[in-house]
């Protein structure tokens, strides 16, 4: 009679398992997370958006490895770092692929889309300097450094360094508001020289000659790789002295040390993120890239696409946007690619590290 009882004990329990399983598996069907990246992996930005692909990769993989293949569907289309493009496919992704939320990079590519995801009730989370999208479009979530934390950061060593006068630079959209606002609190106006809209034509020797005419300490630029290469180039010929300040990504990539070597980057400031040695790892084993030209686009993506999923796998409805951003601030997710970040208010902060250049060494200022 016992043996009979363990039997039946022994069945039922198995079957609660097989029916646990199967309710479970169900779930994560019906809670998959379908997402849309629209992605620069050619043209300007596809320095970046080739990197930050193999990031999402990876926390794809690192997801269906704790959820299961069928918790998260990630589509990619290329939008050739083209705003009309972007666009395009944004509208394919909401009304051919209906996925749930869309994933974009750089600042005039997200602006580009953000109406489409908002008017379309789907959360946007967008790896860009821009500010003026989280302040528009409530359902969209900022994965990438905030300027305004670094011209801050900046203006406090500054001030506390000697330095009189700077010149800000911008070409990026919707950033030197929040920079300048920053610099103010510790600088009079009369000792911030604004050159702001400037256009990448290639050419910035007027520009540079009233910089120096300025008599600036500092010269503040933010600006991709490109336009950095060129202003770094012909700030050089001419012969001007005032040191770079700059996000190392744009001004400091290897493609720049390469180009002109270490001398006339001496007495560069950069500043940059800092990442995980076990994202730095499995980053390496999974591509066999180390440096960081590589490993920082994907170290945001990476950590974006983690806790977009985890935020959309927290509602109901992963289509619910106002439960995502609702939780982007509280998520927490298993493996962050950096060692100090998290979400305030949708957007991303993280501490940034201060170096300046000396003959190729990195001596860190804060």
């Amino acid at each position: 009679m016992k043996k009979s009882l363990m039997w039946i004990v022994g069945i039922a329990i198995i079957l609660i398992a097989i029916i646990g399983f199967y309710v479970s598996n169900q779930n994560n069907v019906a809670n998959t997370v379908k997402i849309g990246a629209v992605m620069p992996l050619t043209g300007f930005a596809g320095y970046w958006g080739q990197y930050a692909i193999k990031g999402m990769d990876l926390a794809v993989e690192d997801i269906k490895s704790d959820y299961g293949n069928e918790s998260v569907i990630l589509l990619v289309e290329d939008d050739q770092s083209d705003n009309n493009q972007a666009v395009t496919i944004a509208n394919k992704f909401v009304s051919v692929d209906q996925v749930d939320v869309l994933y974009s990079e750089f600042s005039g590519l997200s602006a580009a889309i953000s109406p489409i995801a908002l008017s379309n009730n789907i959360t946007l989370m967008y790896g860009a300097f821009n500010q003026k999208i989280i302040s528009s479009n409530p359902l969209s979530i900022k994965s990438f450094i905030d300027y305004s934390k670094a011209c801050k950061q900046y203006a406090e060593y500054a001030k506390a360094n000697g330095v009189k006068k700077i010149a800000v630079v911008n070409e990026l959209e919707d950033v030197v508001p929040y920079c300048i606002e920053e610099i103010k609190k510790e600088y009079s106006e009369d000792n911030i020289v604004l050159f702001e809209n400037v256009v990448d034509n290639k050419d910035y020797r007027t520009l540079l000659l009233k910089i120096k005419a300025q008599n600036v300490d500092s010269i503040l630029i933010l600006m991709v790789e490109a336009s950095s290469t060129n202003f770094i180039k012909q700030k050089a010929e001419l012969g001007i002295n005032a040191p770079l300040v700059c996000y190392r990504a744009n001004c400091y990539t290897q493609k720049i040390i390469e180009t002109f070597g270490d001398t006339i980057l001496n007495n560069t400031i950069i500043y940059d993120v800092s990442v995980s040695d076990v994202f730095k790892e499995k980053f390496k084993e999974k591509y066999d890239l180390s440096g960081e030209d590589e490993i920082i686009p994907a170290a945001f993506a990476y950590n974006g696409l983690l806790s977009l999923f985890e935020s959309a796998r927290l509602c109901e409805d992963s289509k619910d946007a106002t439960c995502i951003v609702n939780n982007i601030d509280s998520v927490k997710v298993k493996s962050s690619s950096f060692n100090n970040a998290s979400f305030e208010n949708r957007r991303l902060q993280i501490y940034l590290d201060f170096y300046k250049i000396n003959n190729g060494n990195r001596i860190k200022i804060n």
